[in-house]
């Protein structure tokens, strides 16, 4: 009995614990086909929510395209130079900004052409590699995006893969507001992985097996953790919404069912005065006028039934009592077919509607004027046959003029050549009339072969003649490079109008043969000269110190002019054979060293004190500068510099005048001064400071020694450092020398 009771009970037992697992494995499965569904719904769900976004983010940014800057285009090279496309280019690189947090990664304008989509505008970089350049053909686009003329509607095309990666993209037709035809498309593109949702994150199904009860805590948790993120997601894509609206010059505006403004972008400020706190949780209809009623109510009844609407001519009020012209254009913002809000933009046309009116009374004033032009008409006849008679002189005047000389218009193509430049450069005149310039007359640099194009620009741009740089080569057609040398002048109109520029240049071949045949000539002699003038010295010397010599007075003055005469003849023999080291690149090199600028200043100081007191002219180091500056340069030739200047300011300032020694320290340069306020440069003489030999004429006036080469050689040491030496100057009022060397 006790036996059989025993068995009976092992097998309750034993059916207890079949019932158990069979419970725990039925409550594992219901666990995991929860987990897995409600994995895949929330996956779904906020697959579906970004993928709203997306469309809605392009509405508004497509929203902020003038398609009338789109119809400027012409889909070529051309539009880079086009006002409409900078504009259009800048708005696309705010609102791709703006985009970053979305994780969009390209925003572009399209065009359909000839069944070919096209590029219109891309916000990159242009020497980003990743940059289309305008009238670029859509090789594989996808063909989801043609359906973008039957939908007349944002699509969303994608996940699909082009040369650039996998993408999921917005499509927003632009449109022109008058007539509803699409003009193009604004495509804004993301990751595709993006929406990819990891369903293995869940760490749910571990816990679940060993108590259930945590299990559903958790499940609760990640669910409100998701729910949090998905809020965050919500207020972030908000966030974004007024980052672009402010971008807008419009007025972007939410109202909820009830007609209640829930949001307004900034500028409402600008067009109605009104503040954003003024209008927000106001009624939508309170800033239009009442007889305007009708026309809202009848609206918005429209976008409750499910039409679409285009935008509506409507007064709106201002805050100073005046009213505008504006645009209204609503549209509903919908989620599984239920409105939730009213999303909308007012544009001010009041100048628009103000144009349109001064147009229609200038061409009624037009047709007034139709007879007269008529009769104006045979004036213009007769004064063809004058132009005509003046081009014939024109070509005849260009056509005798020794150097080549060529013209070109404000787009810089070649309107008119003479036969000089078609012999300098192997170009007929048929092959160089019609075309731009540097596609056939190409100047470079000769020391990097760079293109040499700015002296035309600037011409063209300030309306004064520039000259051509100096080692300037013309590519010629055979491919040979020719030394040319001249300058580009402004072509005016009678208003003053730049409308292009006349180029001359020459062939300097033989001008930079005798300037090499002249500089081995300098370089030579200046060494011949130094051995001798260096025994004079050695002599001259020797019998100043002797103190046994029995020379008179007389004589040891003698010796001394001697001296001073030979040591001036060394200096400009020195100064010679910088100017042929630096001609021809021979031994004039640069060795930096770590040096403090500071000190060498004050010792060049010290070294010009003397002369400075014999003139009655203090040298003020101004006391603001730090007190040590290290810079890496040559010591032996920076100190050559500030001699040379330092030593000008005392030759040609009056006595009881100041020379000011200053130093400017930024944080890529220091600035060096010297500031005098003796004779001035003369304003017509100024160009030529630097040039060899060149001395002013009011210096020459005052028979002060010179040889014209110091400021030749501070600018070639200056500019061998990688620095800058310029200067500010007035007749007789004194000059200012700044000389610029980098930090690093």
């Amino acid at each position: 009995m006790f036996k059989f009771k025993k068995n009976e009970l092992n097998k309750k037992k034993v059916q207890g614990n079949v019932s158990a697992k069979i419970i725990f494995l039925s409550g594992v499965l219901i666990i995991f086909v929860t987990g897995v569904a409600s994995t895949f719904y929330f996956k779904q769900r906020a697959e579906a929510k970004e993928r709203e976004e997306l469309i809605k983010i392009s509405d508004v940014a497509s929203a902020a395209v003038n398609f009338r800057r789109l119809t400027s285009l012409e889909g070529n090279d051309e539009d880079l130079k086009n006002p409409d496309y900078q504009r259009l280019k800048e708005q696309l690189i705010l609102i791709n900004e703006s985009l970053k947090s979305f994780n969009a990664q390209w925003i572009y304008l399209m065009k359909n052409e000839n069944k070919k989509w096209i590029f219109s505008v891309d916000p990159l970089d242009e020497n980003s590699p990743d940059y289309t350049a305008p009238g670029t053909v859509y090789e594989d686009y996808p063909k989801d995006l043609d359906l973008i003329f039957q939908k007349n509607e944002t699509i969303l095309v994608g996940p699909y893969s082009d040369k650039w990666g996998s993408f999921i993209s917005a499509f927003s037709p632009i449109k022109n507001l008058e007539n509803g035809e699409i003009l193009g498309v604004l495509g804004v593109d993301i990751d595709a992985k993006i929406l990819e949702l990891n369903v293995w994150k869940s760490i749910a199904l571990p816990i679940a097996i060993s108590f259930f009860a945590l299990i559903l805590w958790v499940l609760f948790f990640i669910y409100r953790n998701k729910k949090n993120k998905h809020e965050k997601e919500i207020r972030s894509k908000e966030e974004q919404f007024r980052s672009i609206t402010e971008t807008i010059d419009d007025i972007i505006f939410r109202m909820d069912l009830k007609g209640q403004i829930i949001y307004i972008s900034p500028s409402v400020e600008n067009i109605t005065g009104f503040l954003q706190e003024e209008v927000l949780k106001n009624n939508f209809i309170d800033f239009f006028p009442s007889l305007e009623y009708p026309k809202t109510e009848e609206l918005f009844e429209r976008i409750f039934q499910g039409e679409k609407v285009g935008p509506l001519n409507i007064l709106a009020n201002c805050k100073n009592g005046k009213k505008i012209q504006a645009e209204l254009d609503i549209v509903p913002i919908q989620e599984d077919g239920k409105i939730l809000e009213i999303q909308g933009l007012i544009r001010d046309v009041t100048q628009k509607k103000e144009n349109a009116e001064k147009i229609g009374k200038q061409n009624e004033e037009l047709k007034k004027s139709q007879t007269a032009i008529l009769n104006i008409l045979e004036d213009i006849e007769e004064e063809k046959e004058n132009v005509a008679k003046e081009r014939d002189k024109i070509n005849a005047i260009l056509h005798s003029i020794g150097d080549g000389v060529f013209v070109v218009g404000a787009d810089l193509k070649i309107i008119m050549v003479n036969e000089v430049t078609s012999k300098i450069s192997g170009y007929s005149s048929s092959e160089l009339i019609g075309e731009k310039y540097d596609k056939v007359l190409k100047f470079i640099f000769e020391k990097n072969e760079k293109e040499n194009e700015e002296f035309i620009k600037e011409a063209i741009k300030t309306g004064e003649t520039k000259e051509m740089a100096n080692h300037t080569m013309l590519i010629r057609k055979d491919g040979n490079r020719l030394p040319v040398a001249d300058s580009a002048a402004p072509l005016k109109n009678k208003e003053g109008k730049v409308i292009g520029c006349v180029i001359v240049f020459r062939d300097v071949s033989k001008e930079r043969e005798i300037d090499r045949i002249k500089s081995e000539f300098v370089s030579v002699a200046s060494h011949q000269l130094r051995t001798p003038l260096t025994e004079i010295k050695w002599f001259s010397e020797l019998l100043l110190e002797n103190k046994k010599s029995k020379l008179s007075k007389e004589q040891q003055d003698f010796i001394k002019e001697i001296h001073t005469g030979n040591e001036r003849m060394i200096s400009l023999v020195n100064d010679l054979l910088n100017v042929s080291r630096i001609e021809t690149g021979k031994k004039f090199e640069i060795e930096k060293k770590k040096t403090d600028m500071i000190k060498l200043i004050k010792e060049v100081i010290k070294e010009q004190t003397n002369e400075a007191k014999n003139k009655g002219i203090e040298i003020v180091c101004d006391a603001g500068h730090p007190s040590e500056l290290f810079l890496n340069v040559d010591e032996n030739k920076i100190r050559q510099i500030f001699q040379n200047l330092l030593s000008n300011a005392v030759k040609y300032s009056s006595k009881g005048e100041r020379v000011i020694f200053e130093c400017e320290e930024e944080k890529e340069r220091a600035t060096f001064s010297i500031k005098d306020s003796g004779l001035g440069i003369p304003k017509d003489q100024q160009s030529r400071i630097f040039e060899k030999f060149f001395r002013a004429s009011n210096v020459l006036m005052t028979g002060a020694e010179g040889t014209g080469l110091g400021l030749y050689i501070a600018k070639s040491i200056v500019e061998a450092h990688g620095g800058k030496i310029s200067f500010e100057s007035a007749d007789k009022k004194g000059t200012t020398f700044f000389v610029s060397l980098p930090k690093i």
